[in-house]
C-alpha cells in the first residue's frame, strides 16, 4: 500500500484508493488523501484525517462498496 497526500483532489473528494489486483489478490493499493476541505479550503483536524484514513485504508484492502450506515467507517460522505 502506498500512502500519498495532497491539498485537495478533483470532483470534492476527500480520499481515492485505486488498486491493482491478479486474480483474487490485491497487489498494489494507492491510497492518496486530501489535507483541505474541498468546500471552504480548511484544513481537515486530525480526527477527519484519521476517519479519511481509515475508510480508504479499507478500500484499499479490497472493500470495494459503502455501507448505508452513516456510524459505519465505510459511510460514504463528501465533506466532513
Amino acid at each position: 500500500i502506498r500512502v500519498a497526500w495532497t491539498e485537495k483532489l478533483d470532483h470534492d473528494k476527500l480520499g481515492v484508493s485505486p488498486f491493482r489486483s491478479m486474480g483474487n489478490s490485491i497487489v498494489q493499493s494507492d491510497v492518496l488523501m486530501a489535507t483541505h476541505n474541498p468546500a471552504t479550503g480548511a484544513a481537515l483536524g486530525q480526527t477527519e484525517l484519521e476517519a479519511i484514513a481509515i475508510h480508504e485504508f479499507g478500500h484499499a484492502l479490497g472493500m470495494q462498496g459503502h455501507s448505508p450506515f452513516p456510524q459505519d467507517i465505510m459511510y460514504y460522505a463528501a465533506v466532513p
